[in-house]
């Protein structure tokens, strides 16, 4: 039984952002439903952030308790389903508060934990990415939400997650790869490029509600030779960090660095660097590494938002070329790049057209970025279910979506599957803090 079995159309992604349910996969979040309905009838206003609250607590126990039993191989699954830890499961179900935050995080990145990242499809880490959704949509912006479960949601993520930066700094730390390069995933966008002779760091950022500290901002940017931004948008950028970069003399590279930080801007003129060409390209030479800026425009959502300058990176390094595409809405960007470029790895924001820069930059294999970003609100936050609901239409040519909601998915999936004549793209979802070793092909 797949997926949309279990869990039908009605899941957080068809009543929020997204526009539809889940589709294909494995059968471990059976909970989905459940997580379905709390959305859906939030959505319509029926029930209030408790009775919504206690739905995702359901959910989420549901599927922890169906992973640990698909899975059991895994250490996780085996200390869930011990005597000790089936009685601690049963009286969190009867309980009011709010511990399961903690328990689904703890569980959900423990599991992740044992399977390290790979562009080999893994039943495992899907699962383990799609229980965190639940976790992850909690209100915690809203003023109808209960105190209890803001501050449970807080203490739980400062828990999970506090060592994470730290877990970053001893990776860079480490040594540089012989061949090949090294990639480092963290928090929303963030990407860091480690090669033999460089290391290039990309929209990296600290996590929300838990900033860098100064002894790590220190060691980042020791390690890291340069840093570029795709567009001022504050998920996307950190005044902290940038501000130690041009301490330490090193350039930080963005369309617009006023729209950054003025003050940075012009205390720093000669390394806060301004490289943007709308509808052009700017070539940035750091060592042995080539960066290209294709300048493009953020992908507008609403009529509310404005689009502002978002360069697209084309980085050279370690005999590979990688794309990140910040959250460029400019499908023509990526033509470009596909007719002149042999793209070995796209970094996509996967809920900005994903699908057309994979189509048109040809990449074979893709590292997704852009999700569950926290300082959104829950609704635009933008789960990891949504990557595996597009990889599973890019491979069926199925799904149904909400053309209100996300007008462009539709002919998105039709135009790649009638242009897509390679081997299937392989895949690779990162947690905050992850490294992937990638060589040339």
């Amino acid at each position: 039984m797949n997926r949309r079995e279990f869990l039908g159309s009605g899941s957080i992604a068809g009543a929020g952002l997204l526009g539809r349910g889940i589709a294909g996969g494995s059968a471990v979040v059976l909970g989905g439903a459940l997580m379905g309905a709390a959305s859906s009838a939030k959505a319509a206003g029926y029930w209030t952030e408790s009775q919504n609250l206690n739905n995702l607590k359901m959910a989420s126990e549901f599927s922890m308790r169906e992973y640990a039993k698909e899975f059991p191989e895994l250490k996780t699954s085996r200390d869930f389903l011990s005597g000790s830890e089936v009685s601690k499961f049963s009286e969190m179900q009867r309980s009011k508060s709010n511990d399961w935050i903690k328990r689904v995080f703890s569980f959900a990145e423990s599991a992740l934990a044992e399977v390290p990242p790979s562009f080999d499809r893994s039943p495992e880490r899907e699962g383990a990415f799609l229980m965190l959704d639940y976790p992850f949509i909690v209100d915690n912006m809203s003023k109808n939400t209960p105190q209890s479960a803001k501050d449970a949601w807080f203490s739980a993520m400062k828990e999970v997650y506090g060592g994470r930066s730290e877990r970053l700094v001893k990776l860079l730390e480490g040594p540089s790869p012989e061949e090949g390069v090294d990639v480092f995933k963290f928090y929303n966008a963030g990407i860091i490029l480690k090669s033999a002779g460089e290391c290039v760091a990309i929209d990296l950022r600290s996590q929300f509600a838990i900033p860098f500290t100064p002894k790590e901002i220190k060691a980042i940017v020791k390690k890291v030779d340069v840093l570029f931004i795709t567009h001022f948008h504050g998920d996307h950028t950190d005044t902290p960090l940038i501000e130690a970069f041009l301490k330490a003399g090193k350039n930080v590279f963005a369309p617009d660095p006023t729209a950054i930080s003025r003050e940075l801007a012009e205390a720093y003129p000669n390394n806060f660097i301004s490289v943007y060409k709308e509808d052009g390209e700017s070539v940035v030479q750091v060592g042995g590494a080539l960066v290209r800026a294709f300048g493009a425009r953020h992908l507008i959502w609403s009529k509310r938002e404005n689009a502002c300058p978002n360069n697209v990176y084309l980085v050279e390094m370690g005999g590979l070329k990688f794309v990140h595409t910040g959250d460029n809405g400019d499908v023509e960007v990526y033509k470009k790049i596909g007719k002149d470029h042999k793209v070995d790895v796209l970094f996509p924001a996967i809920w900005a057209k994903m699908i057309s820069a994979i189509t048109h930059t040809g990449a074979e294999r893709v590292v997704t970025i852009h999700e569950q970003e926290l300082g959104h609100q829950p609704h635009a936050r933008v789960e990891y279910r949504w990557i595996y609901d597009q990889i599973e239409d890019m491979k069926t040519g199925g799904g149904e979506y909400d053309e209100s909601a996300v007008p462009w998915v539709r002919s998105q999936i039709d135009e790649f599957r009638s242009v897509w004549k390679k081997d299937f793209p392989k895949f690779a979802v990162l947690a905050r803090g992850e490294k992937i070793h990638i060589l040339p092909q």
